[in-house]
């Protein structure tokens, strides 16, 4: 059974509002009278309840008549009480006693297994059931969240700007208060629907949540990338150990301590306490360490209908401590009044003889689970009654179950659609205090209800005084602040208009030694078609002055997307202007502008071309693409304007404008026209996607590779064309997971000229390089040790590029380095060509040090020769 909406409640959804103003009210403390916080409370059956808050108090309305309310709470023993309920809310104050923790006779020695594997091998064997036992259901909910922003550095206050450090300022160390109240519903797979009725909360409205969690369930192998103690291959993760059973509810209930193996990210640490011969989960209290702090979640089941337990409550304390920035958040969540149904699909009868079938079953899911049981299922039936399992048993036990769970559910769309729907009621935010005072399920604590009195105040104090200064905001701006506003949208650029806009990207400057310094400026003109979502049309523009060549430069780019579902787009470009002779990965010019200029190396190669070019894309079906471009250019050879540099290196020295190359004994050319067209049809058997304002947005990683087929043709004699070749590749790519704490990624590719009559090195098939020692973003299928133009080839290819990316492989197996949140990588790049021979690169690198720095050593071979090592240094974020 999926329970993956709890989290999101903690920000989204909360209990609707009741039609009786009576029940019962008052505090749960232990035997020496210590307050218990957020101790489950509710009524037999509907699972109609509350959670007591910080403090122990609690308060469950409730209609008039006899009702048995039940105190759970982790350590310690359930509590029934039955009640007679009037007109007015009675008192009723509970003592809970510390759970009687028996042992079962059984002997633990050096050579014998702890009784807690053969518990988690039926309890991980079952999780499959439990995501799909239940097909959908509706409840009430309600969730209240406190916390504190503690300390923000200085230095990042200054960072964040004057009206960012107001607001730090007018929240620092004060109560923050946010509740929801709301109806919920659920449809497997994992469709969630949130009717928020009320909302409230002491902070602007603009401000953002400090907890952003994602969405997540313990019966999930993983949930916000930590491996459940549920999961397949928890073994391999986690230390169990067992520490008795007690009695809840006639259910005899094992005590699980859950350990990590390893230190670090990702895994838990806490107690579990699974049920007896259900093997289902009837409470958890577990913690996880963060990059950002350390986060603890306590979540209990409940009766929600016979045999079927759901979350009733769930609790999550959050402590934040990153880069300086301190702060706090705790969540108390409350969910009632299931009304529930079984998935029909799959076989019930297996856990049938520990309660009695839910009333609200229907008659065609009685028949349903009469069928007379399969060979898988007695098979299941016989594993779960089996005393002691072996893991080649729960492994059989657990494929098994997932194929039952894959039975009941139905094959996953290609269109990957949000997992949630939140409709707000008009009046959710203008609730009154006398409205939250009766429906509010948790109580308010003394200091939250501060928070409340003080913003209230606050927020009356600011009406005031944006109404008197209305008339000063309107006041114009005097000439200093014109002046910085239009140099602002000149040098930074600025959006006019919404439907139809003009967007000015601001002014660039770049510098190479052909070109010398340029000096320009680009800017958009488009079209959103409101109507038509999708269909958007623009024009591109960019100007540039070359003040080493005395000449302008540009490019205008004509586009329509008309056809967004098929991701349909047409594109008409021209212009004048220096290229890259490795247009498609050569290197960044901004970095080549600051190495030339502080390090007296201009790896940049360019030429100059005059060019008209127009292409079409178009999905044909889901997953298969097709590109077709025809392009026509006038390329002349540019030499050397400028030899400027800020700084002299003695081994460093500026070279000419003509690339090297191994094939051939000069790259120059005679200026000419070419006509080239391409062809590239790519498919993925089952491309999954978005849709966000009427356009498809495909997933980048798929289970399945991508396949890619290219085809270029130079055309002679085509407007006084010399180009004369036919190119053809072939490759295919895909990233993937391998389990928990891998991923790997792979590309291979293969291409060949077979005519190359009229090659000129622009139409040299070039490899994706990297020469300097920083770069930024992503470094997968480039080569480090090569230069940028020096294996490109006319002849024939072949490459292969892997990378393994681990959260734990060499470095984090170490003392505090397991503790530190870093990725992992181990890449090998290869290239043949006939010039080359046969090139091989392994690298080892580190990503995401403090979120965006990584660090990278790399050595390559030519057959068996040593080429040397680099060493590299970069703004990367790890996908």
């Amino acid at each position: 059974m999926k329970i993956t909406f709890f989290l999101l409640l903690l920000f989204t959804a909360s209990l609707s509002q009741a039609t009786f103003g009576q029940g019962v009210e008052g505090t749960v403390s232990d035997e020496n009278g210590i307050r218990l916080p957020f101790v489950s409370v509710y009524t037999e059956g509907n699972l109609q309840g509350t959670t007591s808050n910080s403090q122990g108090e609690f308060r469950l309305r409730l209609p008039e008549g006899e009702h048995k309310v039940i105190f759970q709470y982790m350590g310690y023993t359930t509590k029934v009480h039955p009640v007679l309920v009037s007109s007015e809310f009675q008192t009723l104050n509970v003592k809970l006693e510390e759970k009687i923790i028996q042992l079962k006779q059984v002997e633990i020695s050096g050579s014998q297994e702890d009784p807690a594997y053969s518990i988690m091998r039926k309890a991980i064997g079952m999780r499959e059931y439990y995501l799909w036992q239940v097909q959908e259901y509706r409840a009430k909910a309600y969730v209240k969240g406190s916390g504190k922003l503690n300390k923000v550095p200085k230095a990042y206050q200054w960072a964040m700007g004057k009206e960012a450090r107001k607001e730090v300022k007018k929240y620092m160390n004060k109560t923050l208060v946010t509740e929801t109240i709301a109806n919920v519903s659920f449809q497997q797979p994992n469709k969630f629907t949130h009717n928020v009725l009320a909302a409230k909360n002491n902070f602007d409205s603009e401000m953002p949540n400090p907890l952003n969690m994602i969405m997540g369930s313990l019966y999930d192998a993983e949930m916000n990338e930590v491996l459940s103690p549920l999961a397949p291959n928890a073994f391999a993760h986690y230390r169990f150990s067992y520490e008795g059973f007690f009695v809840d509810q006639g259910r005899e209930v094992n005590i699980i301590k859950v350990r990590p193996r390893r230190k670090g990210e990702g895994l838990y640490t806490g107690t579990l306490h699974i049920a007896e011969r259900f093997w289902n989960i009837h409470s958890a209290d577990l913690s996880f360490t963060h990059r950002i702090g350390k986060i603890s979640m306590r979540q209990t089941y409940a009766p929600a209908g016979g045999e079927v337990w759901m979350p009733a409550t769930f609790s999550i304390r959050a402590s934040f401590d990153f880069m300086g920035v301190k702060a706090e958040m705790n969540y108390a969540v409350s969910v009632s009044e299931y009304d529930i149904m079984l998935n029909p699909k799959l076989d019930h009868s297996l856990i049938r003889n520990a309660a009695a079938i839910s009333k609200k079953v229907s008659a065609e899911k009685e028949n349903v689970k009469s069928r007379p049981a399969t060979k898988r299922q007695k098979e299941i039936d016989r594993l779960l009654h089996k005393e002691k399992l072996s893991n080649s048993e729960m492994r059989k036990l657990n494929r098994k179950m997932k194929r039952e769970a894959k039975a009941a559910s139905t094959r996953e769309e290609l269109e990957i659609k949000s997992s949630e729907r939140t409709h707000i009621d008009s009046l959710a935010h203008k609730r009154d205090t006398s409205y939250w005072k009766a429906m509010r399920s948790i109580p308010l604590t003394p200091e939250e209800s501060t928070g409340y009195r003080r913003f209230d105040s606050i927020q009356v104090l600011h009406t005031a005084r944006r109404n008197s200064q209305a008339k000063l905001t309107k006041k114009k701006k005097n000439t200093v602040q014109k002046i910085s506003d239009i140099s602002n949208a000149l040098f930074f650029g600025k959006k006019f208009g919404k439907t139809r806009f003009f967007n000015w990207k601001g002014i660039s400057a770049q510098y190479n030694t052909v070109d010398g310094l340029t000096l320009g400026g680009k800017f958009r003109l488009g079209h959103s078609d409101k109507k038509k979502h999708g269909k958007d049309s623009f024009l591109d523009f960019e100007g540039l002055y070359a003040f080493g060549r005395h000449k302008w430069m540009y490019s205008a780019k004509l586009g329509k997307n008309y056809a967004p579902m098929s991701r349909g787009q047409l594109l008409l470009s021209a212009g004048s202007r220096s290229a890259d002779f490795n247009s498609t990965s050569g290197i960044n010019p901004t970095i080549n502008s600051l190495w030339t200029l502080f390090f007296e190396e201009n790896l940049l190669k360019l030429y100059g071309k005059d060019f008209a070019k127009a292409e079409n894309s178009i999905d044909l079906a889901n997953g298969l693409r097709l590109k077709a471009s025809a392009a026509f250019s006038h390329r002349y050879w540019l030499e050397n304007t400028s030899g400027a540099h800020w700084i002299n290196w003695k081994n460093n020295e500026l070279t000419g404008n003509e690339p090297y190359n191994r094939e051939v004994p000069t790259t120059r050319f005679t200026t000419h026209n070419a006509a080239v067209t391409e062809l590239t049809l790519s498919y993925n058997h089952r491309q999954r996607y978005y849709v966000h304002k009427g356009a498809k947005i495909p997933v980048r990683y798929s289970q399945y590779p991508t396949l890619t087929l290219c085809y270029k043709k130079g055309w002679k004699n085509i407007f006084n064309s010399k180009t004369d070749y036919d190119f053809a590749s072939f490759s295919i790519a895909n990233r993937t997971k391998i389990n928990f704490q891998h991923d790997w990624e792979y590309q291979a590719s293969a291409g060949k000229f077979f005519n190359r009559s009229g090659v000129f090195f622009p139409d040299f098939h070039h490899f994706n390089n990297s020469q300097l020692p920083v770069y930024a973003g992503d470094t997968f299928g480039k080569f480090r040790l090569m230069d940028l133009y020096e294996q490109s080839t006319q002849e024939e290819f072949a490459q292969f590029s892997v990378a393994f990316y681990s959260k734990r492989l060499l470095l984090k197996r170490l003392p505090w380095f397991n503790q530190q949140f870093f990725l992992e990588r181990f890449f090998v790049n290869y290239l043949y060509t006939p010039a080359l021979g046969n090139y091989t690169e392994l690298g080892y690198g580190l990503d995401n040090i403090l979120n965006i720095l990584s660090v990278e050593l790399s050595t390559g071979f030519i057959g068996d020769q040593y080429q040397g090592l680099a060493l590299r240094f970069g703004l990367r974020f790890h996908e």
